[in-house]
């Protein structure tokens, strides 16, 4: 079990090497990206499958820099933060970082210590002819879709400007920039697609865990508990989530109330592994 969990959470790493080469006049060249690791200071398994990743990205000598996409600590508390930025310090490569809702949202110091330990809530850099730029996608509330800011959208705009001549631009942020994702999606990427953006590269997603579709949850049996008592069958549409991932060992039992299996035309998942 504890090896099947490992590669599960190895994958949602995201140490995804991508080779750019937009087109024949630009070099090829390879980047890692890691997201979405969660670190957790009162659990050490967060930081050993990231020191794995990082031991791999070390050897490979084809990898110029690493993009980390957000969702750094699992809590937003600022020792595991402090933890983060002790262990991606190890990399023998540039890293560039951006913060995701885990930060923004459930931040212990409303984002100073990210500042503090990262310099900015943004990056921007050129590599091989491609500009890269980073930049918060919130949200302003906890489980709220994400937003691109106006601000960030200018800076953006203004970047584009000053130093995107000749050169292919590549996004990066933590929320895809996707209906359903982020709520001006569709601002957004009209203003990029008029700034004649490549490419979008987003993090948030755990290839298999926490899905969350909407679906009819049909409700029939209850568990034999007084939480239950009462309650009769029901149905109900709403967004449901399954796959969820729990602490090891952590000593808290979790009793079901209520069941349901999500439908098939839920689990063919539209969008890949992590929608329905």
């Amino acid at each position: 079990m504890i090896r099947k969990t490992s590669r599960l959470l190895v994958a949602s790493l995201l140490m995804s090497c991508c080779t750019a080469s937009m087109a024949q006049r630009r070099q090829p060249f390879t980047f890692a990206q890691v997201t979405d690791v969660h670190f957790n200071s009162g659990d050490p398994k967060p930081c050993e499958y990231l020191k794995s990743v990082i031991a791999d990205i070390n050897a490979n000598p084809s990898i110029d820099f690493v993009l980390v996409t957000g969702d750094l600590a699992d809590n937003g508390d600022n020792a595991s933060l402090d933890l983060f930025a002790r262990t991606i310090a190890t990399l023998n490569k540039k890293y560039y970082v951006i913060p995701g809702n885990h930060e923004t949202t459930w931040s212990e110091s409303g984002m100073m210590q990210f500042t503090r330990l990262f310099g900015s809530e943004r990056f921007e850099f050129t590599h091989k002819g491609v500009l890269f730029l980073g930049f918060n996608t919130g949200p302003f509330i906890k489980m709220a879709l994400g937003h691109v800011a106006p601000q960030d959208l200018d800076w953006v705009r203004s970047e584009v400007s000053a130093k995107g001549e000749g050169k292919d631009v590549f996004i990066v942020t933590h929320y895809p920039i996707l209906q359903g994702d982020v709520d001006n999606w569709y601002q957004v990427t009209d203003s990029l697609r008029r700034l004649g953006v490549k490419v979008l590269i987003g993090g948030h997603y755990q290839t298999h865990w926490s899905v969350n579709p909407y679906f009819d949850a049909d409700f029939k049996k209850f568990a034999d508990h007084p939480a239950a008592g009462g309650v009769r069958p029901f149905k109900i549409y709403d967004e449901w989530h399954f796959n969820m991932k729990f602490a090891e060992n952590s000593g808290q039992k979790i009793t079901p109330l209520a069941v349901v299996a999500p439908p098939d035309n839920v689990r063919k998942r539209r969008f890949g592994a992590n929608t329905g």
